[in-house]
């Protein structure tokens, strides 16, 4: 499926083992220096919730299927705005994935 979104391969592949469970996606990114999300990643959120990528990410699914796995995305974030949230220390996550994969298992 060339055209299949990211966000929608995972949200699908959540959604068909759910059992009960709820499955929510969204996006956290960096912000835009200015405390919000930028604008590259909410034309994007938009992208993704478009006609031909929804119909090029679930050609194997229903239409009621496809509305229920759209719903599925709930939004769009900042790293900075859910720590803030959770109370975690922004400045301690890692950086890039080298420091991810430096991080004790």
């Amino acid at each position: 499926m060339v055209r299949r979104d990211q966000i929608w391969r995972h949200i699908d592949a959540a959604w068909e083992v759910r059992g009960t469970r709820q499955v929510f996606g969204m996006f956290v990114v960096e912000d835009g220096h200015c405390g919000e999300v930028p604008a590259v990643w909410t034309q994007g959120l938009h992208g993704a919730r478009s006609p031909e990528a929804l119909a090029g990410s679930f050609p194997h699914r229903t239409e009621d299927e496809i509305r229920q796995l759209t719903d599925c995305l709930v939004g769009v974030s900042t790293w900075q705005k859910v720590c803030g949230k959770f109370g975690l220390d922004y400045t301690t996550l890692p950086r890039t994935v080298a420091d991810v994969q430096a991080l004790p298992r």
